[in-house]
């Protein structure tokens, strides 16, 4: 079994190990008489379990890095120390607490995928981009009759942002687009996409032609420091670069750079296809695009 498969049977092994402790605490607990006294032995035996239920299902969350989800259950957790045990009535006899952590349990089971993706399949993710661009829409000529030849063109910065939402999104809930991080002095840092369970920021850069790739490098080393301190919750990056001008002999050189910013645990350059021709692109947006300096600027308000 490689590494994801046993990701995977420990996450559907720890969330069996909730439901049976959940299960356990409802059997002891579905015998008690609505109206009467419960048996002191069996409620201790019922904290037991509850507690133990909240233990399993914190390492749980710790396991899929949904640091949000777990200070909530940690907070339910501090109200449920008063009475592990506590229940209610609703047609039937119900635990509180075992209620609370099923909802969370479902929740989880209902988006598998939260289970099986981390920044490693994020990464491939985004090298594989270069694979669907082949279908890239850019037509010399209409493909249905009546109609009018489209080109998709890739310009700037934003372009390439919308590009890897539209990829990302689907598979990660929790993502997040332009968002506004904690004020670095006078400064008011915005990170592209960011996926808070992950703590991961992805930053894009555009490399334009005649741009020197160390301008890139420089602007990554400069993000890292505004995204990642002790004000922040996020701790890793992934650097994406478009490379614009397809300098596919300066890519090592410059994937090697970026790789060497702490906290950058991957940096992928995808180069403009051929299939878009330079010279249309060029002539039909030159006046459009944003410089360079601007696209930067907007990563950071002061």
């Amino acid at each position: 079994m490689n590494e994801l498969g046993v990701w995977r049977a420990k996450v559907k092994e720890t969330v069996a190990l909730v439901r049976e402790s959940l299960g356990s605490a409802e059997r002891i607990a579905f015998q008690w008489d609505p109206g009467g006294p419960t048996n002191p032995p069996e409620e201790a035996q019922v904290r037991w379990f509850i507690r133990t239920a909240f233990a399993q299902t914190e390492m749980l969350l710790e396991m899929l890095g949904l640091t949000e989800t777990l200070k909530r259950v940690q907070k339910i957790e501090e109200e449920a120390k008063k009475n592990y045990a506590e229940y209610g009535y609703f047609e039937d006899l119900f635990l509180k607490w075992a209620e609370e952590l099923r909802t969370f349990l479902d929740v989880i089971e209902a988006q598998p995928q939260v289970s099986i993706i981390g920044i490693s399949e994020i990464a491939q993710v985004l090298k594989s981009v270069p694979s669907g661009l082949q279908h890239w829409t850019w037509e010399t000529k209409a493909r249905v009759k009546g109609g009018e030849a489209r080109k998709w063109h890739i310009d700037h910065e934003y372009h390439v942002q919308n590009l890897l939402w539209f990829l990302l999104s689907p598979m990660l809930p929790d993502a997040q687009k332009e968002v506004n991080l904690p004020p670095v002095g006078s400064l008011s840092p915005r990170a592209d996409i960011v996926i808070p369970s992950m703590q991961l920021v992805i930053e894009i850069k555009f490399l334009r032609p005649l741009q020197d790739t160390n301008e890139i490098i420089r602007g990554i080393a400069q993000d890292r420091g505004l995204y990642i301190n002790d004000e922040s919750e996020y701790e890793s990056i992934i650097a994406f670069v478009w490379d614009d001008s397809r300098r596919t002999e300066q890519h090592s050189l410059l994937q090697d750079g970026l790789r060497k910013i702490d906290n950058v645990v991957a940096a992928v350059i995808v180069s403009r296809p051929g299939i878009m021709s330079e010279s249309e692109a060029t002539s039909e947006t030159e006046e459009a695009q944003p410089s360079a300096s601007q696209e930067n600027a907007d990563d950071v308000q002061s």
